[in-house]
């Protein structure tokens, strides 16, 4: 509990939406499977794989679109139950 997941590029970070300068169409999507087997980098906790497991995940990112401190996005928390 308490893991921070971080990255950029494949598999991870913001797709589709409108380019800047006000626009909110754009959304997060990750493959929840990939990182959970560590192929997005860093070293996942072994829950994530333990079919029956309750993960809780929220995304936090940048909007490049606009300037600091209004840069920040955070996304709504969700919640899966892993699978076998």
């Amino acid at each position: 509990m308490g893991q921070f997941a971080c990255g950029h590029g494949e598999g991870v970070g913001p797709r589709a939406g409108a380019p800047p300068p006000n626009n909110c169409t754009g959304v997060y999507l990750m493959d929840w499977n990939t990182f959970a087997v560590g192929w997005l980098d860093g070293t996942p906790a072994t829950y994530l794989t333990l079919a029956g497991s309750v993960v809780q995940v929220q995304a936090w990112g940048r909007d490049c679109g606009f300037p600091a401190p209004n840069n920040s996005t955070l996304s709504d928390a969700l919640q899966y139950v892993v699978g076998p």
